[in-house]
């Protein structure tokens, strides 16, 4: 029988409590948001350093505000050293927003390196759903954990990727076939070292096959395959080596290693696999005395024989073990992922009588294990846990162990997110818990678990969020489930709750969270602006100002900028988050109170400081950051901020471009000396286009104009660099009289390519191909994932194929597949933000920019068509491949042209100009 509500112990820890960071946390806060990468990282790698679980918050929190890429790919990396709950829920949710396909990538990784049994139950059903993309990722970080729950899965993927072509996600999965001991897949070894398409994936197969046989002579038919190369002839050596020294162990020896080492590889149980079950099974017998139990249990959970769930009852006795033992037990048995533990963890459940109110705290935290247990180590847990949480049968548990049921229930939930049926399952489950009378611990938890999973299109769960919010002890729950859930569905019930001042001020935080999570907030709200301006200055709650500040830099409220501004005041952490707020205004009139804090010897606050400097419109902002990049012209991070992020002002001033002139000439070894001019490129070409140009032209210089112009159409609209340019590769057309014969011609083909070169550089790469690749970068490395150019050694037949491309567009000989991967790893890295100058360096590199980003095609096998991220006017998808195959011949004409060979005739040279204008007048047509 269920006790009353008011005599029920309530378990600690339940709730949305806001603790405050120690004050090693505090200390570091300084540096997180430091233009310097190496005071960055060093705050970053100390966080995640910490058990502490305030830590993983901070570290969440850090990445939601940051402003630069590779930081939030640091954090995910971090994040893998100490996966408590919340970090590994933040690295599920990155990796089911596919939209940015190297952030899932980098937190899958992470997963793979948490060596966890969570992780690894949500990779293993994430993957039947991921993109094809992903799939090399996951399969690598399921030899990471390492888990053989999906073994089958995994060997009947390999002869599928083998046969698409699909040369990263082979190699990954030969390296992880070979991790997990898998005897199976040898033959599938033997074949690729056979028939390999590439050297990456022989080796790959050689290693792995070195990991797994127990034949020596395996190997003797493939020795000439890798001798001609000394680094793969020592491979070839040392897999012998290891298939020979493994064809001498037996089964006690590997026992011994097991259980009398000091330590042992965390694969080595894996070993045990390939012998005799009775064996096996008389061997772990003879250790299973309590010296022994912790690693017996550890070795257990790596066997895959047939019946596991017996080994368990023969090899212990359940009834006899204490609740230290028992919970070993258990964890040995969630690493299975079978339905056969179903039968065994009833029985645990009966030995351990869970169902007592008399439970010591060691017992209690076995019955949280033998959850779990049910959460992980049963693939169909939502049929147990639709027997265990029936209303009847769940009110004789105690109230920690009803919250314990469904804290394990969450994390099935969230490792079969992407499984819509058993998702319905589990909802009808918390349906009927909420329906129920339960205490208001049970209820608030398992809304909690809803908005977790996502059941916000329930009706019953969001009428019951709804009528219960006003319940003081469901009002954080209720909050909770509305910020989780934040489409937009729960903000008429919180805007009649911003009218209840008491509700305000009992749940401001909340109230405050969950206002935060709305897609969008109405401009006009007076009780809104009236909440924030009392939380932005309640000086006595340091973490509602905070909160507060974050919903502003969400949702900027005009009428909150004065108070924003004088936050400025307060302390360190409030003026951070203020000017990160700030930034969000775009207002002209607030840059004078953001600069002082460029002289601040606080990291962060100059850091975010500059940030939001460069966002703000307007002259004055301008000039602030040009007077600090003076002052700081020899610090190359806060140079490449502004060269990043610093855009030209809207009126015309030498002012700017003299500053850049000034740090050159001081520095004239200047490590970013290429962004620097780059950067006083683009301003000057802003005042010239403003002022225009007044310098006069001869005679000769104007018929040059003239006749260009006849077979131009925008000649007269071409930057001054590139008509001298066309004017310089046009004199010899002039003058035939003394460029004949005996004269090279080679400049003019050098010249007419320069031009085609800085026309598409200046049309194409700065007012559309860079910004875009600033602002959405994650796109572009999308499209690169999808080609499967991402792959270090990429199959030219599968890029060519999920370019929509055929042999009849490019043969294998002629399709510029290395330069293609060269760009990608460019774009990959972000260096091409930096370095584009180096990355893009002629007509070959726009052709494939062209091919890669400027049309639409259908990947080999998919039905979706993928958009174009840099769509031109008035020209079709085979006609930009035609275009891209007509600079990639011109680029082959350019060369030679630029080394040794000469020019001598003219018809050669008439030939070149006639495409080179056909393409530039195409040019004004699509740009």
């Amino acid at each position: 029988m269920a006790l009353p509500r008011s005599s029920r112990k309530r378990p600690q820890a339940i709730g949305s409590q806001t603790h405050a960071p120690s004050p090693e946390i505090e200390s570091l806060r300084a540096s997180y948001f430091s233009l310097h990468a190496e005071e960055q990282n060093r705050a970053i790698d100390a966080l995640g350093g910490m058990k502490d679980p305030e830590a993983v918050r901070e570290l969440i929190q850090i990445y939601r505000n940051c402003q630069w890429r590779n930081t939030r790919l640091r954090i995910i990396r971090i994040l893998s050293l100490n996966p408590a709950q919340r970090g590994l829920e933040f690295l599920f949710q990155l990796i089911r927003q596919t939209d940015d396909l190297p952030i899932s990538e980098a937190a899958i990784w992470s997963l793979g390196q948490t060596h966890a049994v969570h992780a690894a139950r949500f990779m293993t059903s994430f993957y039947q759903f991921a993109p094809e993309t992903l799939r090399p990722a996951l399969v690598a970080a399921l030899g990471q954990v390492p888990d053989r729950s999906f073994l089958p899965g995994l060997l009947a993927e390999l002869p599928r990727a083998m046969k698409a072509n699909h040369s990263l996600l082979v190699r990954n999965l030969l390296l992880t076939l070979g991790e997990l001991k898998a005897q199976e897949a040898i033959p599938s070894f033997l074949e690729v070292m056979e028939n390999g398409a590439s050297s990456d994936l022989r080796v790959s197969a050689l290693i792995s096959i070195g990991k797994v046989a127990r034949d020596p002579s395996l190997l003797d038919a493939f020795e000439v395959k890798f001798r001609d190369n000394m680094l793969e002839q020592q491979l070839f050596m040392s897999a012998k080596q290891q298939i020979h020294f493994r064809s001498q162990w037996k089964l006690e020896d590997y026992l011994q290693r097991i259980f009398e080492s000091p330590s042992f590889h965390r694969t080595l149980p894996y070993e045990l696999n390939h012998f005799d079950a009775k064996d096996v099974k008389e061997g772990f017998k003879l250790f299973s005395e309590s010296k022994y139990f912790e690693r017996c249990c550890l070795a257990l959970s790596k066997l895959n024989f047939p019946n596991m769930a017996l080994w368990y009852s023969d090899i212990f006795k359940l009834d006899q073990l204490t609740p230290d033992q028992l919970r070993y037990v258990l964890e040995s048995v969630a690493w299975h992922s079978s339905d056969d533990m179903s039968e065994l963890l009833d029985r645990v459940h009966l030995v351990a009588q869970f169902d007592s109110d008399t439970l010591l705290v060691a017992e209690k935290n076995t019955f949280k294990k033998w959850t779990q247990a049910i959460a992980f180590g049963l693939p169909s847990a939502d049929r147990s846990f639709k027997k265990w949480m029936e209303p009847e049968l769940f009110r004789k548990l105690t109230l920690v162990n009803q919250v314990h049921f469904l804290n394990a229930f969450s994390d099935f939930g969230l490792s079969v997110l992407m499984d819509s049926a058993r998702l319905q399952s589990l909802e009808k489950i918390l349906v009927g818990i909420l329906g129920s009378d339960f205490d208001f611990i049970v209820q608030g938890r398992a809304l909690r678990v809803a908005g977790v999973l996502g059941f916000h299109s329930n009706k019953k769960i969001f009428e019951f969020a709804k009528s219960k919010i006003r319940i003081p002890e469901l009002a954080a729950s209720c909050l909770r489930y509305f910020e989780l859930n934040g489409n937009g569905q729960g903000f008429p019930v919180l805007s009649q709750l911003l009218e209840n001042p008491e509700f305000r001020q009992t749940h401001a935080l909340g109230l405050l969270k969950a206002l935060e999570a709305q897609p969008s907030l109405p401009i006009v709200l007076p009780e809104l602006d009236e909440f924030l301006k009392t939380a932005v200055k309640d000086a006595s709650s340091y973490f509602l100002r905070i909160q507060a500040i974050q919903l502003l830099a969400r949702h900027p409220r005009k009428a909150l900028l004065p108070s924003l501004l004088k936050c400025l005041e307060s302390d360190p952490l409030i003026a951070l988050q203020s000017i990160i707020a700030l930034k969000e205004y775009s207002e002209e009139s607030i840059a004078d109170q953001i600069a002082p804090f460029l002289e601040s010897k606080n990291p962060s606050l100059m850091g975010r400081a500059l940030d939001s400097l460069l966002a703000i419109p307007g002259l004055r902002a301008k000039r602030l950051v040009m007077e600090f990049l003076q002052l700081h012209g020899d610090d190359q991070e806060i140079c490449d901020k502004v060269i990043r992020c610093f855009r030209p002002p809207e009126s015309a001033s030498p002012y700017f471009s003299d500053v850049i002139n000034s740090i050159l000439v001081r520095f004239s070894d200047h490590p970013l000396q290429d962004g620097l001019h780059m950067l006083r490129e683009k301003l000057l070409t802003k005042n010239l286009g403003q002022c225009g140009s007044s310098s006069p032209k001869g005679a000769d210089t104007t018929a040059l104009d003239q006749e260009l112009s006849k077979h131009l159409k925008i000649y007269k609209y071409y930057d001054e660099s590139i008509q001298a340019a066309l004017r310089s590769a046009e004199v010899p057309i002039r003058h035939p009289d003394i460029f004949n014969e005996h004269i090279d011609k080679s400049a003019s083909v050098l010249g007419y390519c320069k031009a085609t070169d800085m026309i598409i550089e200046q049309e194409f790469g700065k007012k559309r191909l860079l910004p875009k690749l600033e602002s959405q970068l994650h796109e572009f490395q999308n499209i690169l994932y999808l080609i499967g150019l991402n792959d270090s050694s990429p199959s030219p037949e599968r890029v060519l194929g999920q370019l929509g491309l055929s042999r009849e567009h490019f043969s294998l000989e002629s399709f510029p597949l290395h330069k293609m991967s060269l760009i990608s790893q460019g774009i990959l890295s972000g260096r091409i933000l930096n370095e584009h100058f180096k990355i893009i360096d002629g007509l070959r590199a726009w052709a494939i920019l062209f091919l890669l980003f400027c049309r639409p095609f259908t990947p080999k096998g998919g039905s979706k068509e993928v958009k174009p991220l840099l769509p031109l006017k008035s020209i079709s998808g085979s006609e930009i491949v035609g275009l891209s195959k007509r600079l990639l011949a011109l680029q082959e004409i350019r060369n030679p042209a630029a080394h040794r060979q000469t020019l001598l005739k003219f018809l050669a040279l008439d030939e070149v100009r006639r495409e080179v204008f056909q393409l530039l007048n195409r040019f004004g047509e699509i740009f």
